[in-house]
């Protein structure tokens, strides 16, 4: 983590210096910055932890769960209308999810618990976000997200730090950069769109896995793979016509 978002500063700062300078990383409110933060630093160890404990698949099934917690608490906490079709685009989404990452069903575990936990605060943290965007630049809540919860990552290096190589020092690096630009983009798009919009297309990350996989790793899909890929861009497809209308 502290890697990844220090690392994620560069492409942050350099965008800072094209859009007036350092002036406009500075907040309307301290407050909701650290929150924000601090919501993103428990997703991120949530579901470290989660990996660690339990099979890649259930997490990764677990965490998929998010955009049904985002699209419910969206109309409570920010006053968002949710279409039918709008929900229906979730659960579909979901449903495809399933098809592809096919949980063990195993019974609930700590692991199971992490995932749970980084789920939530990922959801809550995307609501917060989308509340934050109208009143202070995408760039400066990036920025300050970052920064915060990297620094708050630190103190847990001298709990099991190993030393890594050049190579994964620059893979490190790299990853970091590649993030701060995705979460600029979807910081950005919040402030364009409404979480219940938005929140489905979390679902396409499987979709580009799958074409990763493909063409890096020659792993061939399933039917079951290829039907629920069909699935979640039917879903992605729905609600942002929906949107759109």
């Amino acid at each position: 983590i502290v890697f990844r978002n220090f690392a994620a500063l560069i492409p942050i700062v350099m965008m800072a210096g094209t859009m007036g300078g350092l002036r406009v990383l500075k907040p309307s409110r301290f407050g909701p910055q650290v929150v924000q933060a601090l919501l993103f630093f428990l997703t991120l160890y949530g579901y470290f932890f989660a990996y660690k404990l339990m099979p890649i698949t259930d997490a990764t099934a677990i965490s998929f769960a998010q955009p049904l917690i985002v699209v419910a608490l969206s109309a409570p906490f920010l006053g968002e209308r949710v279409s039918a079709a709008q929900w229906t685009a979730v659960l579909m989404g979901l449903g495809g999810v399933l098809l592809m990452v096919g949980p063990s069903g195993e019974s609930l575990n700590v692991g199971a618990l992490c995932a749970v936990a980084g789920t939530l605060a990922s959801a809550i943290s995307m609501l917060q976000l989308r509340r934050m965007t109208a009143t202070d630049p995408s760039i400066a809540i990036l920025f300050w997200t970052m920064a915060i919860s990297g620094a708050a990552a630190l103190p847990l290096l001298a709990v099991g730090w190993v030393t890594p190589t050049p190579w994964q020092v620059a893979a490190l690096v790299a990853t970091g950069i590649a993030c701060g630009i995705l979460q600029y983009l979807t910081t950005l798009a919040l402030h364009h769109a409404s979480v219940a919009a938005i929140a489905p297309t979390r679902y396409t990350g499987i979709v580009w896995a799958l074409a990763i996989d493909v063409a890096w790793f020659a792993v061939t899909p399933s039917p079951a793979v290829l039907l629920g890929a069909a699935v979640v861009i039917a879903a992605a497809v729905l609600v942002l016509r929906r949107e759109e209308s």
